[in-house]
């Protein structure tokens, strides 16, 4: 089974999911110590970006999708169904919507002012006010069951 985390740009959300599902951090200031977190760049969009394999063998990954994360999981399903794999091959999570101002200004202030330290605060402060939340999800995906085919 494989697990996608996505998000607008994949190195915001996206890292901060994978890297709670994979154990690298536990609080909020862990943030500042992942390589991927802020990292990914535009020529990037769209590719998958492998983060780790979970203790029950999952693959993790992240992607940047901008805003086509229902399409994304939708055209995910449709290849599943087309070639065959099992209907929960792919986990694909779609973190768009845990967005909130402060995380849209701190991005906005590294991507197009370039003001990277002062719009990664921006950003993980954001992040900061959904962390509960964000948990809250990695925790539902983790907990689903693996069903493997013989």
């Amino acid at each position: 089974m494989k697990v996608i985390y996505s998000c607008y740009w994949g190195s915001y959300l996206a890292v901060v999911a994978a890297s709670l599902h994979l154990g690298y951090i536990d609080k909020v200031t862990d943030i500042f110590t992942l390589p991927l977190f802020n990292n990914i760049k535009e020529h990037e969009l769209g590719e998958l970006i492998p983060v780790g394999k979970d203790g029950k063998g999952r693959d993790v990954y992240v992607i940047g999708s901008k805003k086509t994360g229902k399409i994304l999981a939708k055209t995910l399903d449709g290849i599943a169904q087309v070639y065959g794999f099992s209907a929960d091959s792919v986990q694909f999570v779609d973190l768009n919507h845990y967005y909130n101002n402060m995380i849209r200004l701190g991005i906005f202030v590294i991507r197009k002012l370039k003001l990277v330290s002062i719009g990664t605060r921006l950003v993980v402060k954001g992040i900061e006010k959904n962390y509960e939340r964000l948990k809250d999800i990695v925790q539902s995906v983790i907990d689903k069951p693996i069903y493997r085919e013989n």
